[in-house]
């Protein structure tokens, strides 16, 4: 069996073609995630701030969360949260240290809204997020924002 040049060319620039797009066009099966872009925000001045966002769950889902940037200046900081009465909803399973020269240090925290293995299903309503230390209510009563789920 015999094929034309012409006739191979003209496969061989259809395959080329069809790999291409399939490599660069986005055919919108991936979910777009927003960037959330904070401007004017001064952290250095107050280093505590959260942020909604998602996360894949093991099952591929995605799933809500709340990510909380916090520089720790203290030893055995962490991050507590509580909901409107005062009542500890969640806290961060570990413990942070600023560097051993002392140096205050900068984390990200991802304070899960659904069920997993550290945290129960969360609740529209109104939260409270602060640093403090190994028990509740302790830690800086200056560093805390309000959040609404």
């Amino acid at each position: 069996m015999k094929i034309d040049k012409t006739t191979l060319e003209w496969i061989l620039i259809a395959s080329i073609s069809a790999v291409l797009v399939f490599t660069f066009v986005d055919f919108g099966d991936k979910p777009t995630k927003e960037e959330v872009i904070m401007e004017s925000f001064d952290y250095e001045g107050f280093p505590l701030v959260a942020w909604f966002d998602t996360e894949e769950k093991w099952d591929g889902s995605e799933q809500p969360i709340v990510k909380i940037k916090y520089r720790v200046f203290d030893h055995n900081s962490r991050i507590w949260i509580y909901d409107i009465n005062g009542s500890v909803v969640h806290k961060q399973p570990y413990d942070r240290d600023p560097k051993d020269d002392g140096t205050p240090r900068d984390f990200t925290y991802s304070w899960r809204l659904y069920k997993s293995e550290w945290s129960d299903a969360i609740q529209s309503g109104d939260y409270t997020i602060t640093m403090g230390f190994g028990d509740p209510g302790t830690g800086d009563s200056q560093r805390k924002i309000n959040i609404t789920i």
